[in-house]
């Protein structure tokens, strides 16, 4: 006797389901490293343009460096708390930091060749990076006077010696208006580096065993 087994239609695979994206779900973080990543790529396509050495001036001194940290770099940036600007006539300064850590800033009051806007930025980027890479209960030193070649603000942080990588990145940036970093590791860094180059000045890494890391920008005279 022959038995017929029917077997019954596979059921029909479920379309899947849309995707419930929209720009409001970016988390903030995100969309932060991505305008910081564009804003490089525009540093160098200017640099490699040929863009201008400014003509402009610029006041520096300890209320301007803590003025330029505790702005925001793009809307909507996050940002640690930190002690109110102190006032103009206040050369030296000690203010906490997250993570037990202190900023002490010594600089002397100078004018200096240097678009404003773009000298706020440089010093941001250059304090923000060292807080950062500080260890917790470490302080970092921001100092600025008169050198034999101009004015010279530095920055300095007691953490891990940078690696050769990102001073290879760095001077690759302002050689060859390339990106070296295509993940945006150092982005902070390469911001700076191509603020300096695009104000005629280099930023300058100076480390060794036994060094803490410090960036020195030398600046022309107003």
């Amino acid at each position: 006797m022959n038995t017929t087994t029917h077997s019954r239609p596979a059921a029909p695979t479920p379309a899947p389901a849309a995707p419930s994206w929209s720009p409001a779900a970016v988390p903030a973080e995100t969309s932060r490293f991505a305008n910081r990543y564009l804003e490089r790529a525009a540093l160098q396509a200017r640099l490699q343009a040929g863009g201008a050495t400014t003509t402009s001036t610029a006041r520096i001194d300890t209320a301007s460096v803590m003025a330029a940290l505790l702005s925001p770099v793009d809307e909507g940036a996050r940002r640690d708390p930190v002690a109110a600007s102190p006032a103009p006539a206040v050369r030296r300064t000690l203010t906490p930091l997250p993570g037990a850590r202190l900023l002490a800033v010594d600089v002397v009051p100078a004018e200096v060749r240097f678009d404003g806007a773009e000298l706020a930025r440089l010093q941001h980027e250059l304090v923000d990076n060292a807080r950062r890479h500080a260890p917790p209960g470490s302080t970092v030193r921001v100092r600025g006077a008169e050198g034999p070649t101009g004015y010279q603000l530095s920055v300095t942080n007691t953490g891990e010696p940078l690696p050769r990588w990102v001073l290879a990145a760095l001077r690759q940036d302002v050689r060859a208006g390339s990106a070296t970093d295509p993940a945006g590791l150092c982005l902070g860094l390469s911001i700076a580096s191509l603020l300096a180059a695009l104000n005629g000045c280099r930023l300058e890494v100076l480390r060794g065993a036994g060094r803490p890391n410090t960036l020195r920008v030398i600046v022309p005279r107003g």
